[in-house]
């Protein structure tokens, strides 16, 4: 964490500095790069001066390139990718599970560091590592600006499922694919011939149901049609 020093706030050069007890001025741009170091970017709360929406805009900007949340369009809310590590340090996804307020607030403390200004007796006083309220964090959520602007899931695929497009064959990536906006897990089924000929693709059908004993060739290709 970036420590907050004990400071009134000073207006110098069209921003607001910091200036510390004992006289030294901590620039904006001082603290912002001390956030930077950890990878974490300030922002400013709602409230004096500062929009919802604002405030929303600069969140998804930075949730969106993370791919840390998404809006499943079937459902109409927003999801977060559940996980969790094995003893081994494999991480095992879980599905997409609904992000409630209260999980918003300290998830987005992954990327920034909320502060505010406070107003006692009417004076501007800084307020450094302040965390959303609840009503913030819902209104957010609800907001059409994370709706356009999250990454949509549509499909999510259990295999590699092959897909024209642009009349040609497909296939999509593992984790998210924005020219399907799905999802693929990354332990599904692989493709691994791309190229596959269409003579190889019959053999394998043939020998995954080697085992099977059909009257017919009918019986063979009506078992086809049913598993694909």
């Amino acid at each position: 964490m970036v420590e907050e020093p004990k400071s009134i706030p000073m207006q110098t050069e069209g921003f607001v500095d910091l200036i510390t007890e004992d006289g030294n001025v901590i620039t904006k741009e001082e603290r912002e790069k001390a956030a930077n170091k950890v990878g974490k970017e300030q922002i400013e709360l709602p409230g004096q001066g500062v929009l919802i929406s604002e405030f929303a805009n600069r969140l998804v900007k930075r949730l969106a390139n993370e791919k840390a949340i998404f809006y499943r369009q079937d459902s109409r809310q927003i999801v977060e990718l559940g996980k969790f590590t094995d003893p081994e340090g494999e991480i095992t996804h879980t599905g997409f599970l609904d992000v409630k307020p209260s999980r918003f607030i300290t998830l987005i403390e992954k990327y920034f560091y909320p502060w505010a200004w406070v107003y006692p007796k009417g004076r501007p006083k800084f307020q450094g590592d302040k965390s959303m309220t609840k009503d913030v964090a819902r209104t957010v959520l609800d907001s059409h600006i994370m709706e356009e602007q999250l990454p949509n899931i549509n499909r999510i695929f259990t295999v590699q499922t092959p897909i024209i497009r642009n009349g040609e064959l497909t296939f999509p990536t593992i984790g998210y694919d924005p020219r399907f906006n799905s999802w693929t897990e990354k332990d599904a089924p692989m493709i691994e011939d791309m190229h596959m000929s269409l003579e190889e693709a019959k053999k394998i059908l043939y020998e995954t149901f080697s085992e099977f004993c059909f009257e017919s060739r009918q019986d063979y290709m009506n078992a086809l049609l049913v598993h694909y």
